[in-house]
């Protein structure tokens, strides 16, 4: 409907239960809740019947193992074995009532390109194919973990760090803001293995998320997306080749390079494909 409004007032900083209680008291107009507060407010207010809204993002949130680490450097089979160790349902359920969906790769449901590789469990972990791969390869059998100290961040932080522990890795969790974590995470020689990150579509299109995520020539000093710090060159080679393409040959090629890519190199451990959450002042 037309809207003109006067002015738009963003405050930043707000806890997500304090943020709830402004929504509903019509402080505010559109804010958000704690994970384990949605179930409440779909009880009292009903889905997407006028004040709480639920709808798919083309998002998703992965433990981004760092390549560069001690640890998971040239150690596929590592890697790998994360992916089999997490128990991505406990991991979803971190995010609440309606929290999302669970998945085991790059490329989102609705984007144009994703195809269900049927990669990992997603019912839950299989610890004797991850211990299988971890043989061997665990290495100094240590971890850093970086996770933000709000919301689901210290609870999947947990989850993992208990899953782990099943494969002979140690986890160290080591919390922040969030915006200290994502800053440290995006420095290149931070001395961390794991972080957990989130992505979502600036466009729709692959390249958005395999490039810009996996494209080790975008790595940097600073300020990196890639935090993963993935540089394979040949990867790099077939995701410019992709990049190239259109129409069903680049949907294609893309949706083979995102499996290819999680099922050998598994450079990252997706878990979640969140749902939006969105709850609005009677306003």
């Amino acid at each position: 409907r037309p809207a003109l409004a006067n002015q738009i007032v963003w405050k930043a900083g707000v806890t997500p239960a304090a943020s709830r209680l402004r929504v509903e008291n019509n402080d505010t107009d559109l804010g958000f809740a704690a994970p384990a507060q949605y179930s409440e407010i779909a009880a009292r207010y009903g889905i997407n019947r006028g004040r709480f809204f639920v709808r798919k993002n083309i998002v998703f949130w992965y433990l981004a193992l760092n390549n560069n680490s001690p640890l998971f450097r040239n150690n596929a089979r590592l890697r790998q074995a994360v992916n089999h160790a997490i128990d991505r349902p406990q991991m979803v359920r971190q995010h609440g009532y309606l929290g999302g969906g669970r998945t085991d790769q790059v490329l989102p449901p609705g984007m144009p390109g994703f195809r269900d590789g049927n990669i990992y469990s997603l019912r839950g972990a299989n610890t004797a194919r991850a211990r299988q791969l971890a043989q061997g390869n665990t290495r100094s059998g240590r971890a850093v973990f970086y996770a933000f100290n709000s919301s689901f961040g210290p609870t999947v932080a947990q989850v993992v760090q208990f899953n782990l522990r099943q494969i002979g890795i140690d986890v160290e969790i080591r919390t922040f803001d969030r915006v200290v974590q994502h800053e440290k995470s995006a420095t290149r020689g931070e001395p961390f293995d794991i972080t957990i990150e989130g992505w979502g579509a600036d466009y729709a299109d692959p390249y958005n998320f395999l490039n810009v995520l996996l494209d080790g020539r975008r790595i940097q000093a600073a300020n990196n997306v890639n935090t993963s710090y993935f540089n394979d060159p040949r990867y790099n080679r077939r995701m410019e080749q992709v990049s190239r393409l259109s129409g069903d040959a680049r949907y294609n090629g893309y949706a083979q390079l995102d499996a290819d890519i999680m099922r050998n190199a598994a450079p990252m451990a997706p878990f979640i494909n969140t749902n939006a959450k969105i709850l609005v002042s009677q306003n």
